[in-house]
């Protein structure tokens, strides 16, 4: 049996999935600033509670943001890492398109907007509609300085806890769109930057 690993580092939430649409386990700490040191055990516990091996997976998914600058690229650069040493192909998922697939699974929504404070206290944007019953991403994430005024419901962050889970459900639905390991991507969106000028 194949299964499809999950990780989710882009905010205080460390999560790891794995599993397949039949059977999934899950691990989930609140953690921040401490994903270095608790991902590749949460990736072990998860394997021996499925009783798997890195030779059990087919796909390493991750979380690709926007999000925790540093988080973000915790669980890209162990995706990748996995991936490029069992040959395995990846999956880059947007974390609203995470946030908005655990909103619709709370409550019935139509369109509505995901929303995270980004560290400038601006804020990431993304369009998200149920179409026929399938949820998809209208617009993609913009940095904005509020949300926009629009009449849509507005899913911010705090309302939302990510999970690992939902990765990976979305990446078995999106087997077109798993990758070479050498396309792990951060997204960082335009605007966003933890540099600062030295004057």
């Amino acid at each position: 049996m194949k299964y499809v690993m999950a990780l989710e580092t882009t905010s205080d939430i460390c999560s790891v999935a794995i599993g397949n649409l039949q059977h999934m386990v899950e691990n989930t700490r609140v953690a921040p600033r401490l994903h270095n040191a608790l991902l590749l055990g949460l990736i072990d516990e998860c394997l021996q509670a499925i009783g798997a091996t890195l030779d059990d997976c087919e796909c390493i998914a991750y979380s690709r943001g926007p999000g925790s600058f540093t988080g973000i690229r915790i669980g890209a650069s162990v995706a990748q890492g996995i991936a490029f040493a069992r040959n395995l192909p990846v999956c880059g998922i947007d974390t609203s398109a995470v946030m908005a697939r655990i909103a619709v699974s709370m409550t019935n929504m139509g369109s509505f907007r995901t929303t995270r404070i980004s560290r400038r206290n601006l804020v990431y944007s993304a369009k998200h509609s149920v179409v026929d019953g399938t949820l998809q991403t209208i617009e993609p994430d913009v940095l904005t300085e509020d949300a926009p005024d629009e009449t849509l419901t507005v899913v911010p962050d705090s309302r939302v806890a990510l999970s690992a889970k939902y990765l990976m459900e979305i990446a078995l639905e999106n087997r077109d769109n798993w990758d070479l390991p050498e396309m792990v991507l951060p997204n960082y969106v335009e605007g966003d930057t933890p540099w600062k000028p030295a004057f």
